[in-house]
């Protein structure tokens, strides 16, 4: 392949890379423009609504009334009975807590044990806004997130410790309705699940409703820039084995096509949550954008409305599953939930073998980690892993690449003689291509094993990207968090370069891209690449996570060292310019001698 076509292969997959961090930034500018609109329509849904579900109870009433025997003295009993004591119940499990109100019967708090908080020791709130809830439900238009619920056992402390397992009840009633949420707890298990037992009910519609959202669990700074792209926000659902990882702006509407919704949910970057169904669900889930509040620069989230029915029996049961992004424990599971932290088109089968190739690279990072001790060293031997695994096919690009640079002075002669005539430079240089044995598609074919190393190079840039393993782990000396830029002082910014503070790393990156390209550069004409490579570069690392970088870094030393083992394409090119020479020339005469000779055989 040649150079110019291999700067532009490059060109382009750092283009892609860049258009993808940069398409969240765009999708978020288009929300802010979105927002008070959505506020106004948000608003108008809710009174709607409001006023819909006292309808819908006041005519409830007034039926019941009408055909109601008098009260019996169980019925005054009941209706003397004092309200419910509103209480808060936490219970702690063997990988998180989670706080239930008693008003609704509801989740009001969710902490996860692993994502700790290095800097302070805390443990951040996974719920956007706490106040407003999660799983709160509605049936038959009957909001229950405003009722007192009971909860089971009187002498129930507020901290439950779950040992193997634990249920935890509530119940409500108003003397004609009843409605029983029971949530079941194991020691280790990743979320709860939740049996929903109701009598009285005439029509059975349930709204399940998630108003609290998602909240990142990483600081995100006001000057971030691109490497706020690093951190997700998404709906993620699975329907019809089919995972999908969505950004909705406004509201959303999914499984209208009466589908077969297994679950769905809301996505961090490191972190997740959903709603599994016990059987696939026909019924659709509407998503709803909330943006954050002032001084918080993470993404939006959404509020998720999952509208279902209850069964025969009264009855409607989910899990509630919460787990940080750790790829072989949610693969375990054979939910799909692997693909929450990378998908892939369906098309081209990618949804399949990139996710494998993904959880492959991920496994060894880790693989490396548990023999070493240091994820730094870690992606230092990952990287040298799969160079050596590519060598093969780099070697046989570079034999390529000499085959034909050994003829370019020979066919720069033909096309130096015919310039003039297209066609007979074209004939000409047939003939060369048929006398020295030259495939005239082996410069295509020399870009195959560059483009077969593409899917592996992307992995990587994705793995340790996203790998929550990463999450504020060191690396050595500065290097505190290879998570986010190896920042030295933030005292001095680089606008738009290194918006946070100087970093190392990307002025040693740059300094490798110089020298590496200088190495593979071929083309004389195409000089300014040996300055220009370094510069785009540097203008993105300085705003990747420093594990990113290290791996750029420890790859452009394998090459500069390959080079000098081997001999780089660029001493290979001068030296077949100035050996060769003489006998390209040569050889491009005998070409048209020969070519002469046929010609005048043929008259």
């Amino acid at each position: 392949m040649s150079s110019k076509l291999r700067n532009v292969v490059m060109i382009a997959l750092l283009g892609l890379l860049m258009l993808w961090a940069m398409r969240n930034n765009d999708l978020q500018q288009k929300q802010m423009e979105e927002q008070a609109k959505l506020e106004r329509e948000r608003a108008a849904l809710d009174s709607a609504r409001s006023a819909l579900a006292r309808e819908r109870e006041e005519a409830v009433l007034r039926a019941d009334s009408a055909v109601a025997a008098p009260a019996d003295s169980a019925s005054a009993d009941s209706a003397a009975a004092p309200a419910p004591v509103r209480r808060s119940v936490v219970v702690e499990t063997g990988r998180f807590w989670a706080t239930f109100d008693s008003r609704g019967a509801m989740l009001s708090s969710l902490r996860m044990k692993a994502l700790k908080s290095v800097e302070d020791g805390s443990w951040p709130e996974l719920l956007q806004y706490a106040d407003r809830g999660a799983l709160a439900l509605e049936i038959d238009g009957t909001d229950l997130s405003g009722k007192d619920f009971s909860v089971a056992g009187d002498s129930l402390p507020d901290t439950l410790v779950v040992g193997d397992t634990l249920r935890l009840s509530f119940s409500w009633s108003d003397g004609r309705r009843s409605v029983e949420r029971v949530f079941a707890f194991s020691k280790d298990g990743d979320g709860f699940a939740q049996e929903l037992k109701t009598s009285g009910f005439r029509d059975g519609d349930v709204l399940l409703r998630w108003d609290a959202g998602l909240r990142e669990t990483e600081k995100v700074a006001e000057n971030s820039g691109i490497l706020a792209n690093y951190f997700f926000s998404e709906v993620v659902l699975d329907e019809d084995y089919s995972v999908a990882r969505e950004t909705p702006s406004g509201r959303a509407v999914y499984n209208e096509s009466q589908g077969h919704l297994r679950w769905v949910g809301l996505r961090r970057k490191y972190v997740a949550g959903v709603v599994r169904f016990a059987e696939p669900s026909e019924f659709k889930v509407t998503a709803v954008e909330m943006k954050p509040a002032e001084g918080d620069f993470s993404k939006p989230t959404w509020q998720l409305l999952v509208r279902e029915r209850l069964d025969e029996s009264g009855r409607f049961d989910f899990a509630f599953d919460v787990f940080p992004l750790e790829y072989a424990r949610i693969k375990a599971k054979d939910l799909g939930y692997e693909k929450i932290l990378v998908s892939g088109w369906e098309w081209c089968g990618a949804d399949v073998w990139f996710v494998g190739l993904t959880g492959l690279l991920l496994r060894l990072l880790n693989f490396f980690y548990r023999l070493l001790g240091n994820y730094g060293l870690a992606i230092v031997l990952l990287t040298l892993l799969v160079r050596f695994a590519t060598l093969p096919l780099t070697l046989k690009q570079m034999r390529s690449m000499r085959q034909m640079q050994a003829h370019q002075p020979a066919l720069a002669e033909i096309r130096k003689k015919y310039r003039d005539d297209p066609r007979k430079m074209q004939l000409e240089t047939m003939e060369y291509y048929r006398k020295a044995g030259i495939n005239p598609l082996a410069q295509m074919a020399g870009c195959f094993p560059m483009l077969l190393q593409m899917p592996v190079f992307i992995a990587l840039f994705f793995v340790l990207g996203r790998s929550v393993e990463l999450r504020e782990a060191p690396f050595a000396l500065w290097i505190r968090d290879l998570s986010m830029p190896d920042i030295v002082t933030n005292a001095v910014h680089i606008p738009f370069v290194m918006p946070m503070g100087i970093c190392v790393l990307p002025f040693v990156m740059a300094l490798t891209t110089f020298f590496q390209t200088r190495q593979t550069m071929t083309d004389p004409n195409q000089r300014m690449m040996v300055y220009v490579m370094p510069l785009m570069m540097f203008g993105f690392a300085g705003m990747m996570p420093s594990g990113l970088v290290l791996y750029w870094i420890v790859s452009n030393l394998f090459g500069i060292v390959q080079y000098m083992v081997i001999g780089s394409p660029a001493k290979a090119a001068a030296a077949a310019k100035a050996g060769t020479g003489a006998a390209a020339r040569a050889a491009a005469i005998d070409v048209t001698s020969t070519a002469r000779s046929t010609k005048r055989r043929r008259k």
